[in-house]
């Protein structure tokens, strides 16, 4: 009997988010942008974001060469109202720090200037603090909102099939309706087993606390994870 073919979830939604980067970067950047490590993190009240030199090779290497981290939310794809072309007019955003980290004037941790700004305007984003048209353009925390008929909106339509994110998850715990997953829960068993990933994950947090005093780079607590550039 021949094996069942099956999807391989992690396989498929990585491969669309590789193959979306080099996309954009290719489109947007001139392919000018160095590789990072692609992540889907559930860091709260954002929708992706970017930190600078926090990968290397598992084995030491001579040459030591280190990647940064762009993250995109799950709990904030196709959850929330948002479509696939904004979740990748996060990647792009953060892909902006990325180009600012290399090739732009180095702002202030976790400011969006000037530079920053102007940069996310040439790719077809508008920075926005409100994400709507008149919001304030720079500041500590910011969003954007995509500008109709620019190139990012035009890259997206022209955007291969096959880089279409393939997965969502069945359990958002931000954003709207994230909390009604548990509500709805008629089954008690699934209730049970929903509180329990949420509480694994409150401990989790707590233990990671302790183990930042260790390991302060991978924790929260060492300089480079404090430069994340968050949306």
């Amino acid at each position: 009997m021949e094996p069942k073919i099956m999807m391989k979830p992690t396989k498929e939604q990585y491969q669309a988010l590789q193959g979306a980067f080099d996309y954009f970067n290719e489109k947007l950047f001139k392919d000018s942008l160095p590789q990072v490590m692609l992540t889907l993190n559930r860091e709260r009240n954002t929708f992706g974001y970017y930190c600078p030199s926090v990968w290397t090779k598992a084995q030491e290497a001579e040459d030591e060469t280190t990647w940064g981290e762009i993250a995109l939310n799950p709990d904030y794809i196709f959850h929330s109202g948002r479509t696939e072309r904004d979740v990748y007019s996060t990647l792009v955003h953060e892909m902006c720090h990325l180009w600012q980290e290399y090739d732009g004037s180095a702002p202030r941790r976790c400011y969006h200037n000037k530079d920053f700004a102007e940069k996310m305007e040439r790719v077809g984003l508008i920075t926005s603090n409100t994400g709507e048209v008149g919001g304030k353009r720079t500041g500590q925390k910011m969003t954007h909102y995509i500008q109709e008929g620019g190139p990012f909106a035009k890259a997206y339509e022209e955007m291969p099939d096959s880089l279409s994110i393939p997965c969502r998850t069945l359990f958002a715990m931000q954003g709207a309706g994230g909390k009604k997953k548990i509500k709805k829960a008629k089954n008690k068993k699934k209730l049970k087993k929903n509180l329990k990933i949420q509480h694994t994950n409150i401990r989790t947090k707590k233990g990671a606390k302790k183990r930042a005093k260790k390991e302060p780079n991978r924790n929260g607590k060492g300089e480079a994870w404090k430069q994340r550039k968050k949306e």
